[in-house]
């Protein structure tokens, strides 16, 4: 009956043991696994912080474009705006030539016809 004491004391030894090395092992499992999950957590973290900034880049390369599409059509409207001016002030310069040549065509006739008459 000793003997078989010391065996049972022996085998609940070895189990202590066992359980011990497994639960020990276990928690450093669901330490590992759970700084697995916190690193997964960061690199998508990560990746958002990354999609988010690209398209951030993105939209801010869109408002520079459409701004300098802004500033670029202003002038362009102020160009036209300028060529139209000019345009119609040779119109009416061309228009006051005209004038200016028929009256001195007109003048010319009445001197020549004021001659022939003398």
């Amino acid at each position: 009956t000793q003997f078989k004491s010391y065996v049972l004391q022996q085998l609940q030894s070895v189990i202590n043991e066992a359980t011990v090395q497994a639960e020990a092992r276990t928690r450093h499992r669901i330490n590992a696994v759970g700084n697995e999950v916190m690193l997964l957590a960061y690199n998508a973290g990560q990746l958002q912080a990354a999609r988010n900034q690209s398209l951030n880049d993105k939209a801010e390369d869109v408002r520079r474009k459409h701004a300098r599409w802004v500033s670029l059509n202003d002038d362009r409207q102020e160009k036209v705006a300028t060529l139209n001016s000019t345009l119609s002030r040779f119109k009416d310069m061309k228009l006051r030539l005209g004038n200016l040549t028929l009256q001195h065509v007109l003048v010319n006739r009445n001197q020549s016809h004021n001659e022939k008459m003398k």
